[in-house]
């Protein structure tokens, strides 16, 4: 892969106003604020959210079998990636909150999309259709370093061997240094595609690691049990400090009741779960 000139050939795609089909974007009802505010994104209008037409443009000029999105909230971006496909190629979105509510029948019908709701870092969400050999993985997920850093742990197995990593707002708070510790290349784009911050990454796994298909699966089942092991803790340590500060007796036993279904129970369901997958 040309890296360098790949982007120069996206970089092309990223215009104002751009055109949709009706039948992508007929869930907009322009006579609502709202709607209409997100519609002006998706477009671009303004010409500051470029990475609409720019992941539009990224699934055309490369060569991807595997589309995945990390965050859809709405379904602006997975409209715009969706709008770039070819009928060999395959997306599948995800997001922990059901919204989606711009999403097209187009889309939501085709055999070649797969919504799929539920936390990124918990494999299980994807049941017994685990995507492997991604060749796009766009990430627009909560704007830390820790969670970018954790969702590359967790799927870094199931790239395939070169693939692109997309990440928005990487300006924001602490998320920029995954861009400043990324080895491999790497490019920002943040003046076209998102004033917040917008990069590029190019990964290629290291051939003398080359792992089978059912270790690298292996690999990040454990991975992302690590993920959701640590959000535990996190949790608890969470309901430890409420619990310290929080002197109403009844007010603590229904943070605590809150905090300890939340964090626990389904947590202790998902361990299991991904047990239960690494072990079968």
């Amino acid at each position: 892969m040309d890296f360098d000139q790949l982007i120069l050939n996206t970089n092309k795609y990223v215009k104002k106003n751009i055109h949709y089909s009706e039948e992508l974007i007929n869930k907009f009802d322009k006579n609502i604020p709202f709607d209409l505010e997100n519609y002006n994104y998706l477009i671009n209008s303004s010409g500051k959210e470029g990475y609409f037409p720019w992941l539009s443009g990224i699934v055309k000029e490369y060569d991807a079998k595997i589309i995945l999105e990390l965050g859809n909230r709405y379904g602006c971006s997975t409209i715009a990636l969706f709008s770039g496909m070819n009928e060999d190629q395959q997306l599948i979105s995800v997001d922990i909150v059901k919204d989606q509510r711009y999403l097209p029948d187009k889309i939501i019908e085709s055999n070649n999309f797969k919504c799929v709701i539920g936390d990124c870092l918990d494999l299980t969400i994807y049941q017994e259709k685990l995507p492997v050999d991604i060749d796009i993985m766009w990430s627009d997920t909560e704007h830390s370093f820790e969670q970018i850093q954790t969702e590359f742990g967790v799927y870094e197995n199931l790239l395939a061997d070169e693939a692109l990593i997309i990440v928005d707002d990487i300006k924001l708070n602490d998320k920029f240094l995954f861009f400043e510790k990324w080895r491999y290349k790497k490019n920002e784009l943040s003046k076209i595609c998102h004033e917040n911050g917008f990069g590029i990454f190019l990964y290629k796994r290291n051939v003398k690691l080359k792992k089978s298909k059912e270790q690298r699966i292996h690999d990040s089942y454990h991975e992302s049990l690590k993920a959701i092991a640590k959000m535990k803790n996190v949790y608890e340590k969470k309901l430890n400090t409420i619990e310290e500060n929080y002197f109403l007796i009844k007010g603590k036993k229904k943070i605590k009741k809150i905090y300890y279904n939340f964090a626990s129970y389904k947590t202790r369901h998902r361990i299991n779960q991904i047990k239960s997958s690494i072990f079968k």
